[in-house]
């Protein structure tokens, strides 16, 4: 479906600046009023604490990468399950994780991320609220 490119754009710009933990390359996804929801915290943090965050995780997972990405694309963005996978200290992160992004204009103004809590406690890894 050649109506999906516009958010698969957007899904890959997201992926690629989540890996790289680049604030910069982050926000540049996000819409100014973006927000991300987290179903470990329950908690809706800003685009720019989001972009922390993303930056905290690339710092602390080495080789952070997204694998076996399934996408399907809604009216007004899309859908996105994935496994998180890195290494851990001495172990290996591998975590299941669906996201639902909702985009205007070419910018994600939300998404709600569910991650496998397990897999990161396995990993030795917490996701605190946003302050």
């Amino acid at each position: 479906m050649s109506d999906d490119l516009p958010f698969r754009a957007v899904s890959r710009q997201l992926m690629a600046a989540a890996s790289s933990g680049d604030v910069d390359k982050i926000g540049a996804v996000f819409a100014a009023d973006g927000t991300v929801w987290h179903n470990i915290t329950g908690k809706t943090c800003s685009a720019s604490e989001a972009g922390a965050m993303f930056s905290a995780m690339a710092a602390h997972i080495k080789n952070l990468d997204y694998e076996d990405i399934r996408f399907t694309p809604l009216e007004n963005g899309f859908v996105q399950q994935h496994r998180l996978v890195g290494d851990v200290g001495a172990g290996r992160l591998n975590a299941d994780a669906c996201i639902v992004c909702e985009v205007r204009d070419g910018m994600i103004c939300r998404i709600e991320e569910y991650i496998d809590s397990r897999a990161l406690s396995d990993a030795g890894l917490v996701l605190t609220p946003a302050a």
